[in-house]
C-alpha cells in the first residue's frame, strides 16, 4: 500500500515512517524544507513538497497514494487556537479530496479534546469549545465515501530523540537535584513512550465510521 504522511520527519511521524516501512508499505513524506526532504530521502521514504498551511500544496499527492495519515501540526503555542483551527481545514480539504474514493483517512488529535478531568475512553466525544477539537471534524465524512479514524495522542509523548517537554523536565531536575510535583502530586500524569506508531497503524486498518482510538499507555 501507498501510504501519503504528513509530519514524517516528526516526532511522532517518524515512528509511524518507521513502522509503515517495517511492514513493507510504501511512504510518501511531505516535505516543507530542502533538509526535510533529505532527511527523508535518507529514510528512504518518497517525498512530497508542499506546506500544511497551503491545504492545495498537500492535497495535489492524493490521487497518487491508497491512504492518507496526518500527523502534522504546528507546535507554535503562541498561536495555538488559530493552529488547531488551520488544522480542521487542512483535514477538512484532505476529507473532500477523498470523498467517495473509500480510501483511509487517519489524523492525530489530543485526549484533551474531551475536557474531562477523570478518565475517558474511545466513546466520549469531542467538545466544540476546546480548540483541538477542530481535528476531528473531518470525522464525519465517513458518511461520504471515505474511511476516516483518529488516534488521540496525551499532550505529551516521549521517548529517544524526543527533546521536548520531558527532557526539559529531566534536566531541570537534574540541575536542580530535586524532581518537582505541585500539591501533593496528584496532578502528575502518565506521559507514555513513543509507542505510537503502532496505535496509528492500528487506527488506519480499522478506520470506518469515524472510529476513535486513544494511544495513552
Amino acid at each position: 500500500m501507498r501510504v501519503f504522511l504528513t509530519g514524517a520527519t516528526g516526532f511522532v511521524g517518524s515512528a509511524v515512517a518507521g513502522e509503515l516501512t517495517r511492514r513493507g508499505h510504501d511512504v510518501v513524506g511531505l516535505a516543507r524544507s530542502e533538509s526535510s526532504a533529505n532527511a527523508l530521502s535518507d529514510a528512504g521514504l518518497k517525498v512530497h513538497r508542499g506546506n500544511i498551511a497551503d491545504p492545495e500544496s498537500v492535497t495535489s499527492a492524493l490521487s497518487q497514494v491508497d491512504a492518507v495519515i496526518h500527523t502534522a501540526f504546528n507546535h507554535d503555542f503562541s498561536q495555538y487556537v488559530e493552529n488547531c483551527t488551520a488544522d480542521g481545514r487542512l483535514l477538512d480539504a484532505l476529507a473532500s479530496a477523498l470523498e467517495g474514493t473509500d480510501k483511509t483517512l487517519i489524523a492525530t488529535s489530543a485526549t484533551v479534546v474531551t475536557g474531562a478531568d477523570d478518565a475517558v475512553t474511545e466513546d466520549d466525544g469531542a467538545i466544540d469549545l476546546i480548540p483541538r477539537s477542530a481535528s476531528e471534524a473531518f470525522l464525519s465524512y465517513s458518511e461520504r465515501g471515505v474511511q476516516t479514524g483518529v488516534v488521540r495522542l496525551p499532550p505529551s509523548v516521549h521517548g529517544p530523540g524526543d527533546t521536548a517537554f520531558v527532557p526539559a523536565l529531566i534536566a531541570l531536575a537534574r540541575d536542580r537535584g530535586v524532581s518537582g510535583y505541585i500539591g501533593d502530586g496528584k496532578s502528575l500524569a502518565r506521559r507514555p513512550p513513543r509507542r505510537c506508531g503502532p496505535a496509528v497503524l492500528r487506527g488506519a486498518r480499522t478506520a470506518s465510521a469515524g472510529r476513535t482510538i486513544s494511544c495513552c499507555r
